[in-house]
């Protein structure tokens, strides 16, 4: 008996202690295979978010561009716009010297006239101490000399050559 009680738990035994060894074998399989798994989407996260600062990059670049081609594309409208403008006061040919001088006259003569109507009319205002009416006629004489003074310094070119 003694012989079968040391094979039965031998065999028990041997049974046992190779299936818990199996199951510790398969414990740390599947361990390291979900560590390895773990960094594997670690990995693929910073892939990714590489990728994004990628494509983010490169729609700040390719905006850019845009914006660049809009400007020079704007420029390019405002310089054939200005050659047209030449071209067509071009082909009018050549103007007497007096005429040309009226014409360089006209536009600093109105708006020196509507400076001075706008200070003679507050200036009579103040005088007479009647506010109503003449208010109102130097504001619409105001209003039409702010537009003559900013059309006159901001239709000038920038650098002149």
């Amino acid at each position: 008996m003694e012989i079968l009680g040391t094979v039965v738990s031998g065999l028990f035994g041997s049974a046992l202690g190779g299936g818990g060894i199996g199951l510790i074998g398969t414990i740390v399989g599947k361990t390291f295979g979900w560590l390895e798994a773990k960094e594997k989407n670690k990995t693929l996260l910073a892939q990714h978010a590489h990728e994004l600062n990628l494509l983010k990059e490169q729609a700040n670049m390719k905006q850019a561009e845009m914006e660049s081609e809009y400007m020079i594309a704007q420029m390019t409208a405002d310089a054939s716009i200005r050659t047209a403008a030449y071209d067509h006061d071009a082909s009018y040919g050549e103007t007497p010297r007096w005429c040309s001088a009226v014409l360089r006259l006209v536009r600093p003569t109105v708006t020196f006239l509507l400076m001075a109507m706008s200070g003679y009319i507050y200036w009579k205002a103040y005088e007479f101490g009647d506010w109503t009416t003449t208010k109102m006629l130097a504001e619409e004489v105001v209003f039409m000399t702010s537009p003559a003074i900013t059309f006159w310094f901001g239709s000038r070119p920038a650098n002149r050559r």
